[in-house]
């Protein structure tokens, strides 16, 4: 709280605790003068009266000026006005007597507030020229040249002058934070142009072209420094040679976006030099040995340039995939995959890849290989011996990737059957996944899936029988297996549901399946009737009538109903029957959405509307 009159001065901070006194203090007459100066400059008399952002936790203020005939009272919760944390720390310091590290800070936010007032008539050029002092100025405090390079950036276009003295600023500042206000300033700076026709201004630019230019040749600051110079340098429309030079030069930087920024510039000036490709490819072949994440950028930018760009962008990436460091052969990969067809010779490169222990380059690699097409004589053979891998995660992503190859890939067969066997769950599906995809060629293979079924150790039996069910009445032969996995599975599983999806499958040729799937109607486990329900009626539709009264019964049962609807929908309009039930379901106000929607796909199934 600020009690200010010209015969009393008094400012106080209210006690917020037991553990906090209430502090007091009677500031000097100068020591008001220079809060006055700062009040004034974050032109705190046009604060709003309340700040909030509604969140469930965080901190709330409240702040009350009298000041002669002046008056603000501002609150806020989470919610604070431009320059509240400078008032903050001014009042900090005027309550404990130190506020003249403030009063320069004071003078230039004064200043800016001064030329805001006027830029309809052109600017303040004193206050501009007063913020280039004080950032040339080596002896000024950081927290002056921070007030200076704010008011700077208010400026907006009217402070280009002022860039050469910013980035010479850049090259002495040591602090991060002040690499980052310098950073912030001129790209507020460079943004206030970017509504500018391109070529508005080289003629402002002036003798800050070529200090800009320069900043970008040394590669001064860090890249937020970097990046609105690039900006202004596309906005001048400059197309000599010194800037060819300098753009040229920045796209040695490893940050992927602002290298994007440099090529967009000089793709808008038209500057790649007449031996781009070259000089290109002698720049991929640097970065890519120290694993740069600009090599992403870089390929396309290569391929830009047709074939003069590909073809020998390519030999650089193959090689670079025998480099010890998986950071190197990462870039390779990604390079290889982003040129998709035309580096179709890297699949066996590629596959080797999945055998090496770096996993975070395998998903990589096998992107890659879907991108580049390779012919399946390179790759199939190699993705076999990959299935025999000792990395899981390997062994999980190979089945994919032969289910693209198609027919093409019916030689890899066995070995996917093999797979089915793994120790690892999320293996066997896709290795069943891709057997699926496969099935136009597995019929000669049944015989090997009946093992896998009769496996003693009882793994991989679900995954061989979702693939023998894909099969239907080709895999006939396998319908005794089924049967006994049906018989002997344990309690609790789903490896007796998948058998008897499997016999459903079978059409007539299950019928041999009947009997067992009649007494399967009466198990203890309700996803095991419905499932023989279904099974039944589709290997033989007589039985449609009974199992359907069955579904309709397990509907009275709040914990088995939404398994009853599933096994509805399976049958379609065979169960028919149903109908009347699941209209006088619908009925009942008591059911909820979510079982509502149920009985309505039911009924979509069977083919009949809701009533």
């Amino acid at each position: 709280i600020i009690e200010k009159s010209e015969s009393h001065g008094m400012l106080r901070r209210p006690k917020e605790s037991d553990r906090n006194q209430e502090l007091r203090r009677e500031p000097t007459t100068e020591e008001w003068g220079s809060f006055r100066k700062i009040l004034d400059a974050l032109r705190v008399w046009e604060w709003e009266p309340e700040y909030v952002i509604p969140m469930c936790d965080g901190g709330a203020w409240s702040l009350t000026i009298q000041w002669d005939g002046a008056r603000v009272r501002s609150t806020g919760e989470n919610g604070y006005p431009p320059g509240f944390e400078t008032l903050q720390s001014a009042i900090d310091a005027l309550l404990r007597g130190n506020l003249g590290g403030l009063e320069g800070r004071a003078a230039v936010l004064l200043r800016a507030a001064e030329f805001a007032g006027d830029t309809e008539e052109g600017g303040d050029d004193r206050c501009l020229a007063a913020c280039i002092r004080t950032i040339e100025d080596p002896l000024s405090p950081a927290e002056v040249q921070d007030s200076a390079l704010e008011a700077l950036g208010r400026m907006g276009m009217s402070a280009l002058r002022s860039v050469p003295a910013i980035l010479g600023l850049c090259r002495r500042a040591g602090g991060y934070y002040m690499r980052a206000t310098i950073g912030k300033t001129l790209e507020r700076i460079s943004d206030a142009w970017a509504k500018q026709p391109a070529g508005s201004l080289l003629d402002a630019l002036g003798g800050v072209h070529a200090a800009i230019l320069d900043a970008l040749s040394e590669r001064l600051g860090d890249r937020g420094a970097r990046t609105p110079l690039v900006a202004l340098i596309g906005k001048a429309g400059s197309r000599d040679e010194r800037t060819r030079s300098a753009l040229m030069a920045s796209l040695r930087e490893d940050d992927k976006a602002f290298f994007q920024r440099v090529v967009e510039t000089i793709r808008e000036l038209d500057l790649w030099p007449p031996d781009a490709p070259r000089e290109l490819l002698a720049l991929l072949r640097e970065r890519l040995l120290v694993g740069s994440p600009v090599c992403e950028k870089l390929v396309p930018v290569l391929l830009g340039f047709g074939s003069d760009g590909a073809n020998d962008a390519i030999p650089i990436l193959l090689g670079a995939m025998s480099n010890s460091d998986p950071s190197v052969r990462r870039q390779a990969i990604i390079g290889l995959g982003t040129c998709g067809p035309t580096a179709v010779g890297a699949g066996p490169l590629l596959v080797s890849e999945l055998t090496k222990e770096h996993r975070d380059t395998h998903p990589l690699a096998m992107e890659a290989l879907e991108r580049i097409q390779a012919s399946p004589e390179l790759v199939v053979p190699a993705l076999i011996r990959a299935l025999g891998s000792k990395l899981t995660f390997v062994r999980r992503g190979v089945p994919g990737l032969l289910a693209e190859y198609g027919a093409s890939a019916h030689e890899a067969i066995p070995a996917l059957v093999h797979a089915l066997c793994d120790d690892d769950q999320g293996v066997r599906r896709s290795a069943a996944g891709a057997l699926i995809c496969l099935r136009s060629d597995l019929a000669a293979y049944v015989d090997s899936l009946i093992a896998v079924l009769s496996n003693p150790r009882g793994v991989g039996l679900g995954e061989a029988a979702d693939v023998v069910g894909a099969l239907g009445p080709d895999a006939s032969r396998a319908i005794p297996a089924l049967c006994g996995v049906v018989q002997t599975a344990r309690k609790g599983g789903e490896l007796r549901v998948k058998s008897i999806k499997a016999l459903g499958q079978m059409g007539t040729e299950g019928r041999v399946a009947v009997p067992l799937l009649r007494l399967m109607l009466d198990h203890q486990e309700c996803w095991v009737r419905c499932f023989a329900a279904v099974a039944l009626v589709r290997i033989e539709p007589a039985e449609a009538p009974e199992c359907v009264d069955r579904l309709v019964r397990e509907l009275d049962n709040s914990d088995n109903d939404h398994k009853a609807l599933t096994s509805l929908c399976e049958m379609g309009p065979a169960a028919h029957t149903a109908v009347p039930a699941l209209h006088a379901l619908l009925r009942d106000p008591s059911i909820g959405d979510f079982k509502r929607g149920r009985i309505e796909s039911a009924l979509r199934a069977i083919s009949l509307a809701p009533a």
